[in-house]
């Protein structure tokens, strides 16, 4: 072998061995450095490539509502569930407790969240179930691995605004109250006249109205109703009347009073046992059991046996014995000499006895059909220093004056103050539409 040719090859060997370690050396400099961080995502993204392709769920959202001839199973088979699945869905609600087994109520929201099939005339499977029978809350129902539903509570998160609205009572000022969220039994405490010097007290259709109230709103400001009733008021041809809601610190008794100080709620309320029929009214009748003419000295209301009977206004336990015809009764006093009488109870009150002080609304018996009488009812008198008088057409006296407590008549002009400041802010035809007809609202 010919050593010049040698010395040639280790001289190429060489060469060769330097190209490589400079190639080498060039791609460890331009490699770029990947951090345990940037990693990560690397990884699941791959991971995600990797998954197949039927888990790629796409999930349709339908609703529709409760009416008085279609259940929440009805509307969740119109909106493409089987009964089978609709019915596992709402039972799991109810064994969790968050829905009644009696039928939602009309207007409760029903939502179907479904996994999008591709193939034609199918069913799509039902993922989950919303239902929504308060504002403030709904409840939902998911599909597990296993099929069964897990139940949840979702709370809604609501913030509370002071509210200005103002406008043209179309129908009754009741009404308008309830168009804004107002609650029945607030509504309703502005239905009756109030008699003034200068008016009846009523708000007639054309009259301006002004509210101030606090109104709930969800965390996407969605209106859900009035919270609380501060000021109700209306200006009409030669009336004027507002009322501002004040809790006097004595009591601790909310109520709404005009700007003198007199409360709005009469000293006894007409209905002990809320808006109900009436089967016999205050009058000369033929009695039902001895056929006499005889004056039937208050009111018969019809209600079921066992219903709470509660008491008409403040006042004392007078008695609590058995009548003559009345059964069991329980008669109380009230101020100016008043006192009014419940017969024919099925029983009274646990703890409850003679010489008791009672507030209005406190429960005091139940309905029944003890003394002289066709069915169970609840019979009611009032009388004034031992004379009877019709409760449907008496003109109760208001319950309270502030003036009697300056300190409390006080306090009341500056709750009243800071309401009419939020009146005073805006001007009625600067007002922003509100959800009634012809009736216009702002908010601060």
């Amino acid at each position: 072998m010919d050593r010049r040719l040698a010395r040639r090859h280790r001289a190429e060997w060489a060469a060769a061995l330097c190209v490589i370690a400079s190639m080498a050396g060039l791609f460890l400099m331009v490699q770029p450095k990947m951090s345990s961080a940037e990693a990560g995502p690397v990884l699941a993204t791959l991971l995600t490539d990797l998954r197949p392709e039927d888990s790629q769920r796409t999930t349709v959202e339908l609703s529709g509502k409760v009416t008085r001839s279609a259940s929440a199973i009805d509307v969740l088979e119109v909106l493409g569930a089987s009964r089978e699945e609709a019915s596992a869905a709402l039972e799991a609600l109810r064994d969790a407790g968050f829905i009644e087994r009696k039928p939602l109520p009309p207007g409760t929201s029903v939502t179907g969240f479904f996994e999008e099939q591709a193939e034609p005339d199918t069913r799509w499977p039902l993922v989950s179930v919303s239902v929504r029978p308060d504002p403030r809350a709904s409840f939902m129902v998911t599909r597990q691995p296993d099929g069964a539903f897990a139940p949840a509570r979702l709370n809604a998160r609501i913030r509370l605004s002071q509210k200005f609205v103002s406008g043209a009572v179309t129908t009754s000022l009741p009404e308008t109250i309830r168009l804004h969220g107002g609650s029945a039994d607030v509504s309703d405490l502005f239905a009756r006249p109030v008699p003034t010097a200068r008016s009846t007290g009523v708000a007639l259709p054309g009259d301006r109205y002004e509210l101030v109230y606090m109104a709930r709103e969800d965390e996407h400001g969605h209106d859900l109703g009035m919270e609380d009733l501060l000021f109700a008021g209306f200006t009409g041809p030669g009336r004027t009347e507002g009322w501002y809601r004040f809790t006097p610190a004595d009591t601790g008794v909310t109520d709404f009073y005009r700007a003198d100080g007199l409360s709005y709620s009469q000293l006894l309320a007409r209905y002990p046992i809320g808006r109900v029929r009436i089967n016999s009214g205050f009058g000369k009748r033929t009695h039902p059991v001895s056929g006499e003419q005889l004056l039937h000295k208050g009111i018969d209301f019809g209600v079921p046996e066992g219903s709470e009977v509660l008491a008409a206004g403040d006042g004392v336990i007078g008695a609590m014995a058995w009548g003559d015809g009345y059964g069991k009764y329980v008669r109380i006093h009230h101020p100016d000499g008043y006192e009014t009488v419940y017969a024919h109870l099925k029983g009274y009150k646990s703890g409850l006895k003679p010489g008791q002080t009672v507030r209005r609304g406190d429960m005091i018996g139940f309905v029944g059909d003890t003394g002289t009488a066709t069915g169970a009812h609840l019979h009611y008198e009032i009388r004034r220093n031992g004379r009877v008088f019709d409760p449907m057409k008496l003109e109760f006296p208001a319950n309270r004056n502030l003036q009697d407590t300056p300190e409390i008549m006080q306090a009341f002009r500056e709750q009243m103050a800071r309401i009419d400041m939020t009146r005073g802010r805006y001007e009625p035809a600067q007002a922003a539409s509100a959800p009634a007809p012809g009736i216009r609202a702002k908010s601060p």
